[in-house]
């Protein structure tokens, strides 16, 4: 009996070896590494993509920067674009050239404006303020040389040059600009947007008491726009007689009772 108990007792140290030695073959050893997790790199400020300027640095700047700010007031004060080049900072340098540009009108003065967006807003000022249309071909964002070109023909009555606008809004802005300052109604032939179209017509007709320019109104989305054109009309000149002449019942009605109030007014 004690053989057996001793034999069980042995067979169950093996097991306990055996289980032991398992388990140690697969456990992977860890080697240890000197190396700094980049985050903590960064955090401690030793990345070389980061580097840090020294207070000293950091003062020069400050100082230059207030110092071109009193040179662009005088440079804006007295006219001089000569201080402008002698600035540090590049953004207060371009906004010295931007506002002499466009206080001189000179156009030349642009050029020095490195950002591109900024030098072309610059020319569209220019070009604008000195009527000059060949220079929006300098402009290569084609809205702004578009504005450019509309603003330019609006500023000379040139309805030729609306032609020359390659923007459908734009270019109908700029016939129903000068259309309606002339107080041309040819001109309103020439819009291609519907509702831009009858608000020309529109406009026209009611400030010349026209109603031949209000009949020009055809519209399927707006069918009331003519009888609203006319029946101002009637309404400015006190005729009745064009209140009747209207289509719509609605419109007739509300035409009679601001007639009929207009020549109660007037007496």
């Amino acid at each position: 009996m004690a053989l057996k108990i001793k034999q069980i007792s042995l067979a169950i140290v093996l097991m306990l070896v055996l289980i032991l030695l398992l388990v140690s073959s697969c456990t992977v050893p860890i080697k240890p590494t000197n190396e700094v997790n980049p985050a903590i790199k960064i955090e401690q400020g030793q990345d070389k993509n980061l580097p840090l300027k020294t207070p000293a640095e950091l003062q020069k700047e400050k100082e230059e920067y207030l110092l071109d700010q009193e040179i662009l007031k005088d440079a804006t004060a007295n006219l001089d674009s000569g201080s402008c080049k002698i600035m540090k900072n590049t953004l207060l340098q371009e906004t010295c050239y931007g506002n002499l540009a466009e206080l001189k009108n000179e156009l030349d003065l642009c050029d020095n404006i490195a950002d591109v967006s900024t030098k072309e807003g610059c020319i569209l000022v220019v070009s604008t303020n000195t009527l000059n249309q060949d220079a929006c071909s300098k402009i290569t964002n084609r809205e702004k040389s578009n504005i450019c070109l509309k603003d330019i023909a609006i500023n000379k009555s040139s309805s030729e040059l609306c032609a020359k606008v390659n923007e459908e809004t734009l270019a109908d802005e700029c016939y129903s600009t000068i259309s309606i300052a002339n107080k041309d109604a040819e001109l309103c032939d020439k819009i291609a947007l519907a509702e831009k179209k009858i608000t020309c017509y529109s406009t026209i007709g009611v400030a010349t008491n026209s109603v031949p320019t209000c009949q020009k109104i055809t519209s399927k989305s707006n069918p009331f726009a003519k009888d609203i054109c006319i029946g101002k009309i009637a309404v400015n000149t006190k005729n009745l007689s064009l209140c009747g002449s209207l289509k719509w019942n609605d419109t007739k009605n509300t035409c009679i009772a601001f007639t009929n109030d207009a020549i109660s007014k007037a007496k």
